[in-house]
């Protein structure tokens, strides 16, 4: 049942035998990542596939932690999860490329359009461009240049997107926003990166993560549609 989902455990129900595909959806956390994986790799046949729905981590950095990393790739769905209709199969170095023509069926069989890639890339192709969109977003608020508000306001009235970066980051969940930039402080320039997670933090610790919270950058409705939002500019010390 869900409990068993919700806890990483394989519901008792299961013909462990009969899987062929096992897609774990923990939260973007390493070592979750691993202990879920690995009890998994130990309980599942060698022949099934084992797939991680993982924003920003790459395959060769969880592989380890099954036994068969031949059967092995990333299966990375979007949010909002009932209205995007692509996903991202990632195969690293490891991975047989037979199962490319297997999973790319499987995604249009569930209503995905299959985006295959066979390189390498944190973040994909989406999350990569996205995450440069809303780093650019928090540094233009950590520089003092102007507040949440205004950046969504120039973003949406240029472009004519319906949400801009800090709505988008609502949406998504400043708790994995937050997870996806402490994961990739390694890529670059540390010390900026840490000063963007700060500004992060104090949504986070307040448990005003977004939507699925009802505050977050702004405050939602019971109904939360975009066209719901108020403005909530934030702390002052991260705003100024």
């Amino acid at each position: 049942g869900w409990q068993e989902r919700l806890t990483g455990r394989l519901p008792e129900a299961i013909d462990i035998n009969a899987v062929d595909l096992a897609i774990e959806c923990v939260p973007e956390q390493v070592s979750l990542k691993r202990k879920v994986l690995r009890d998994l790799a130990k309980r599942l046949p060698a022949s099934t596939l084992i797939a991680s729905n993982s924003s920003y981590f790459t395959p060769s950095m969880l592989s380890r932690f099954v036994d068969h990393p031949a059967n092995y790739l990333h299966l990375h769905f979007h949010a909002p999860i009932h209205q995007a209709t692509i996903v991202d199969v990632a195969l690293g170095p490891e991975t047989d490329r037979d199962w490319i023509p297997i999973v790319e069926a499987f995604a249009i069989r569930i209503g995905q359009k299959p985006i295959v890639q066979t390189v390498e890339n944190p973040g994909y192709i989406f999350n990569w461009l996205l995450q440069a969109t809303l780093k650019a977003a928090l540094e233009l608020v950590d520089r003092g240049v102007a507040k949440p508000h205004d950046i969504d306001l120039a973003w949406r009235t240029v472009t004519g997107m319906k949400s801009g970066p800090f709505a988008m980051m609502d949406l998504i969940g400043i708790d994995l926003i937050h997870q996806v930039l402490t994961a990739s402080r390694w890529m670059g320039d540390e010390s900026k990166t840490q000063r963007l997670i700060e500004i992060l933090e104090p949504y986070v610790h307040s448990q005003r993560l977004g939507l699925k919270t009802g505050e977050g950058f702004y405050q939602y409705d019971s109904n939360a549609t975009a066209s719901s939002r108020r403005i909530d500019p934030g702390p002052e010390s991260s705003t100024q």
